[in-house]
């Protein structure tokens, strides 16, 4: 009996905080609020998205510092491969090709950046339209908001309309948080 009642607590203190959410994208099992890497680069390695480490490898040693340090207390959208491969295709070019463009790493990086953590819990319910706007760190307005079906929404990510992928939200990264955000076009479960 003392054992169900320990899992019972376990459980609740996992689920305190966190809603329910559809089965991830790519069927990897993460917990909101898990902690996943010491910093950013970490997390964006143990999720698998390729394309924005390749992002984060290009990128200058400044904006590379804002990945390695666990030190910072950030939050990055990080963009999945698919959504990544079809921002390619709307700029007719391969992943490879956008990252090799000038100056391409550390403006598409510090467009996803803000200076501050912010987890799902900051997001306004449906009731509060327009939603929250924040300052990316490239100097982008981002607006944050939540719709009708509770799906966490962002707004001014390299000139797109992205989504939350909510079982990747909320990851801690040392001290900062990542959220994973695809494109809305895209099938998702």
């Amino acid at each position: 009996m003392r054992a169900r009642l320990a899992l019972l607590c376990v459980c609740l203190l996992l689920a305190r905080g966190s809603h329910a959410c559809p089965a991830p994208l790519s069927g990897r099992k993460l917990l909101q609020g898990t902690q996943l890497g010491q910093n950013l680069a970490d997390c964006v390695a143990k999720v698998g998205l390729k394309s924005v480490a390749a992002v984060i490898a290009a990128s200058s040693p400044e904006v590379t510092e804002l990945f390695t340090n666990a030190a910072m207390t950030l939050t990055f959208f990080a963009t999945d491969d698919p959504t990544f491969a079809v921002i390619a295709q709307s700029q007719n070019t391969t992943i490879q090709g956008l990252i090799n463009r000038p100056g391409f790493a550390n403006y598409f990086l510090k467009n996803h950046l803000l200076n501050k953590p912010y987890y799902t819990s900051f997001w306004p319910d449906p009731s509060n339209n327009p939603g929250k706007y924040l300052i990316a760190m490239d100097g982008t307005s981002v607006n944050l908001w939540t719709d009708t079906q509770y799906t966490h929404r962002v707004l001014g990510l390299y000139n797109t309309k992205t989504r939350l992928a909510c079982t990747e939200s909320n990851l801690k990264c040392g001290n900062s948080v990542m959220h994973v955000i695809v494109d809305p076009e895209l099938p998702t479960p």
